[in-house]
């Protein structure tokens, strides 16, 4: 418990929008923070490093501030004064239009202490996510960032700021300057400009939303017809690069740029899931991500490990002490999470992997095989799917076997579907899966026509997915989107629904489901 003033505010800068261009030390801020003070644009998967702190959403939108700034300042200093790590993040850099400098200023005027951590700002990620440097040899040595708004107690006129600045530098950057585009366009031609200079917006730089309009000074005010905040202004002959060097927003790179992906898998606490991932990400977000698509994330579920000690003690259910094997035959895998569950369960039993010595392993799904090959352990069988079709065709395999079933849900699919003569199943529930509430915040994703492909990896995703929208009204938003399954066992379930699936991946993995998808997005 930290002394009564002995807080700490770290006014971080959370990027542009893509959560990893956030820096190392920012993140490590988060870590420890009691308190996060946020911004709208700050990217939603940065959350997640901070899931114990107390989260508070100061958000401004244009024309509409509903906490001023005279507030946030306060909160900060009342946060830090009750002994709390605070970290403020925003979107971008702090000190780049900001209000870092402000916030910074009522800290030390109450002798608090606060770190700056800056951030990439968005005045020269969205450039480089469209292809334009802001600076190039041979066409611009120079670069202003300018506010594209004037502060309410600001009372110098912004057209004159517009014009000055259109003087002094070869490459202009206006920030925050969507709605007044005619006024900023018409005093840098006033300034001098040619109406034929290159000019440019990017609408939401470097996140899969990115959309880049190029025009000139001329032209822009037209073709930007439709483009809403958050969006930068860019003047200057740099923007002609755009045509050699763009890269984030090729379709070749990111076939499935802007699309919107209801990811429902569920959230774990066993184990190393999605270790391969990047910046904590879920790895299906991680894959959508890379090809361009925008994850929506609704776990509808959460798994945690059961309690070992009185679930999975060693002598229980003829399992012997020590590390003698197993008394089966085979152990079946059906989820990565059973993989993790049961070899915790052992350690937590004063055992180790040594007791499988002699017992052969099945994984459902290449995803869970991986899983066990994060831990040294190959699948000796691997069912693609737990399609009853298929699992019936293998039982043949495990005639006369004994098997034990790792699992949070003893009705299990794959028992009704293992038909031949002699085998036992023991299962065993070695974790729990605990049903999500719906996050507030996400409730404005979930309407019809925000969501392009809504994905399924397993039936039980499909069926809690169904009771979460159902119980908050929501059930309206699947009809009107795409509906992709990772399996055939999944695909029955949804078409007994009264649904039908576009699009079927060839496996649980979730390669193959991103897979899936981008052929599906390329017909």
């Amino acid at each position: 418990m930290r002394k009564q003033g002995s807080g700490i505010v770290y006014l971080v800068g959370g990027g542009p929008g893509d959560p990893g261009l956030i820096t190392i030390r920012g993140l490590e801020c988060l870590k420890q923070a009691d308190v996060v003070v946020h911004d709208r644009l700050v990217n939603r998967f940065l959350l997640r490093f901070a899931p114990s702190a107390e989260w508070i959403d100061v958000g401004k939108q244009p024309n509409h501030h509903p906490v001023p700034q005279g507030q946030i300042n306060d909160l900060l200093v009342e946060k830090a004064l009750e002994g709390k790590v605070v970290v403020r993040l925003k979107g971008g850099d702090p000190f780049v239009f900001g209000r870092g400098g402000e916030e910074a200023e009522a800290l030390a005027e109450h002798r608090l202490p606060f770190e700056i951590v800056p951030g990439i700002t968005s005045a020269i990620a969205a450039p480089a996510y469209a292809g334009i440097p802001i600076t190039h040899r041979g066409q611009s040595c120079s670069a202003v960032i300018i506010t594209g708004h004037r502060a309410d107690n600001c009372n110098d006129d912004p057209t004159e700021n517009w014009r000055r600045a259109a003087q002094g530098a070869d490459t202009l950057v206006y920030l925050m300057g969507v709605l007044n585009l005619p006024q900023i366009v018409q005093q840098a031609i006033e300034a001098g400009r040619e109406p034929g200079t290159p000019a440019a917006i990017i609408q939401r730089g470097s996140t899969p939303a990115q959309k880049t309009i190029v025009g000139t000074l001329e032209t822009i005010v037209e073709l930007a017809d439709g483009i809403r905040p958050p969006a930068i202004i860019i003047i200057g002959e740099v923007i002609k690069n755009r045509e050699k060097i763009r890269w984030f927003d090729l379709p070749q790179n990111r076939p499935l740029l802007g699309l919107k992906v209801l990811n429902t898998r569920p959230i774990f606490d066993i184990g190393e899931q999605d270790s391969n991932s990047s910046f904590g990400l879920d790895e299906f977000s991680h894959l959508l991500i890379t090809k361009g698509a925008e994850p929506i994330e609704l776990p509808v579920y959460r798994l945690s490990p059961a309690c070992f000690p009185e679930q999975f003690p060693p002598n229980s259910r003829g399992l012997p002490s020590g590390n003698s094997a197993l008394p089966f035959d085979w152990i079946f895998f059906t989820h990565p999470a059973a993989v993790f569950a049961l070899l915790e369960s052992l350690i937590q039993a004063g055992c180790d992997v040594r007791m499988l010595t002699g017992v052969k392993l099945a994984a459902v799904g290449e995803h869970t095989k991986k899983a066990l090959l994060q831990k040294g352990l190959i699948a000796d069988f691997v069912f693609s799917s737990t399609n009853l079709e298929e699992v019936t065709e293998a039982s043949t395999h495990f005639q006369g076997s004994r098997i034990l079933l790792p699992e949070y849900n003893s009705s299990s699919r794959l028992m009704s579907g293992l038909t031949a003569p002699g085998i036992d199943i023991i299962p065993i529930p070695l974790y729990h899966a605990h049903p999500m509430e719906l996050d507030e915040d996400l409730i404005s994703e979930l309407k019809p026509g925000k969501i392009d492909v809504a994905a399924f990896f397993s039936p039980e995703d499909f069926v809690a997915t169904m009771d979460l929208l159902n119980h908050r009204d929501l059930a309206n938003i699947l009809p009107a989107v795409t509906i992709a399954c990772a399996d055939n066992g999944t695909v029955q379930f949804v078409e007994k629904a009264g649904f039908k699936p576009e699009i079927i991946a060839e496996s649980a993995d979730v390669n193959a489901m991103v897979e899936a998808i981008c052929r599906w997005r390329e017909h």
